[in-house]
């Protein structure tokens, strides 16, 4: 995976992507689907591959000639620019959310598992939001589109945390307990 000699950074950051986040992340997220549903990308056949090897590196960044193509022959659409998906961390707070690990941490299956004392403190410090509007996100969204990126990538930086939530926390110990009674069911069978 070291950078060849011959290599631009754009040409090693494509085979990087080709050679290792395709075949390890990628896939592994892929395999989850494969029961259900058979997954393939015309855009990964040998032919179109070989042929985007081949172009200079600044039209392959950003998906440059890409973009030129689809603009050329579709409607003047503005590519998204963020996720539509909500952030987890707010999402694990919706009341809904919330219930279903109240109810999943007080079960007795759940304090076999973990220490009661860690399940009292998760339950009497879970945080409920009262809507599901995300407006920190909103902001977060409005100022990436109107700010610099290094100023965008320091305030990110800035606003990491190493604090792992409570409803995080929670969530982790809901899939815990879930799961030890769903391998207890399955060994009895």
């Amino acid at each position: 995976l070291q950078r060849q000699k011959d290599e631009t950074l754009e040409t090693w950051r494509d085979r990087l992507y080709h050679q290792f986040r395709m075949p390890v992340v990628h896939a592994a997220l892929t395999d989850l689907k494969l029961s259900f549903v058979e997954v393939i990308n015309p855009f990964l056949s040998r032919q179109i591959l070989r042929e985007a090897r081949s172009l200079p590196d600044h039209l392959r960044t950003d998906k440059k000639l890409f973009k030129d193509i689809v603009n050329s022959i579709s409607p003047n659409i503005d590519y998204a620019t963020s996720s539509a998906i909500g952030e987890a961390s707010y999402i694990l707070k919706y009341k809904s959310a919330v219930d279903l690990f109240k109810l999943e941490l007080s079960s007795g299956d759940c304090k076999s598992v973990l220490p009661e004392r860690f399940l009292n403190y998760l339950l009497q410090n879970l945080v409920i939001v009262e809507s599901k509007v995300n407006k920190m996100q909103i902001l977060k969204s409005f100022l990436k589109r109107y700010l610099p990126k290094f100023i965008v990538n320091k305030g990110s930086k800035l606003m990491l945390s190493n604090n792992l939530s409570v409803n995080r926390l929670a969530f982790r110990s809901y899939i815990i307990c879930k799961m030890n009674r769903m391998l207890i069911a399955d060994a009895k069978l």
